[in-house]
């Protein structure tokens, strides 16, 4: 059986994850004990659109050396970097990349994993590291879905820092059941981070911020840490980001949500 891609054929069996990549399948499917297909809310809507050839050369070239496949088990993620034991930054929904390599390059003491599902953005975040040819090595990423990576593949208190820069805030008040930061998703971060790990949000919809604050608030063992970090930094995370430059752009505020949990 093959998978017809703009004009390039993928024979199944050869490469499974990168055959999952290409059509786009990054959602294990969950039934019920009668075998039927349980309807899921998630907060990302991947419309198919085919991918050109360039993009598909890119990934099947690189993917390997950068990429971590979902595997529905936990992992060591200290085997998959090249730097051993050093603190892990998580970014979900990294988009195109830029603050994800930009936080790999600028912090060479931490290494960054990145989660994301946008299939362009993940290339494009590729081939700009190998076009520029820049000597990186404490970057890797997982194309899949977030919430299943944690649950499946990540240890618990073994993340630093988790970020989350203009998650899809899906503003009309029929979609906030699609929001990524619920509170069952936070309680599952603080699951993965460590004591006194840190989670990071940006994000320039004021309902968001108050839909998250709400949320955590009533959480036990959480601090508020919004108003005492530093601004150059803020300034250079949003200068770095499409959505940040966006929102400049638009003169909306950003807000910094930065929450230390115990």
């Amino acid at each position: 059986m093959y998978f017809r891609i703009k004009n390039t054929f993928l024979k199944k069996g050869d490469k499974p994850f990168m055959e999952n990549i290409l059509i786009k399948k990054f959602i294990t499917p969950k039934y019920n004990k009668a075998g039927t297909f349980l309807r899921q809310i998630h907060s990302f809507n991947n419309r198919y659109r085919p991918l050109n050839k360039y993009i598909i050369e890119i990934l099947q070239k690189n993917w390997y050396t950068i990429g971590i496949s979902f595997k529905n088990r936990l992992i060591d993620l200290d085997t998959e970097f090249h730097k051993k034991k050093l603190p892990i930054i998580l970014e979900i929904g990294f988009g195109y990349g830029e603050n994800l390599l930009n936080t790999a390059i600028n912090y060479p003491e931490y290494n960054v994993l990145g989660i994301e599902v946008y299939v362009p953005g993940v290339s494009f975040l590729i081939e700009k590291i190998y076009l520029l040819n820049i000597k990186i090595n404490n970057i890797k990423i997982i194309v899949h879905d977030a919430v299943e990576v944690l649950q499946s593949m990540i240890h618990d208190r073994s993340i630093h820092i988790i970020q989350l820069f203009f998650p899809d805030p899906w503003p009309k008040r029929c979609h906030h059941k699609r929001r990524i930061l619920q509170l069952e998703f936070i309680q599952l971060i603080q699951k993965k981070l460590i004591y006194n790990g840190i989670l990071h949000i940006v994000t320039d919809c004021t309902l968001y911020v108050q839909h998250i604050t709400n949320i955590i608030s009533n959480m036990n063992n959480v601090i508020n840490l919004s108003n005492i970090f530093n601004y150059v930094y803020f300034k250079n995370i949003v200068q770095n980001t499409r959505f940040g430059k966006k929102a400049i752009l638009k003169k909306n505020k950003i807000f910094h949500l930065i929450f230390r949990f115990q």
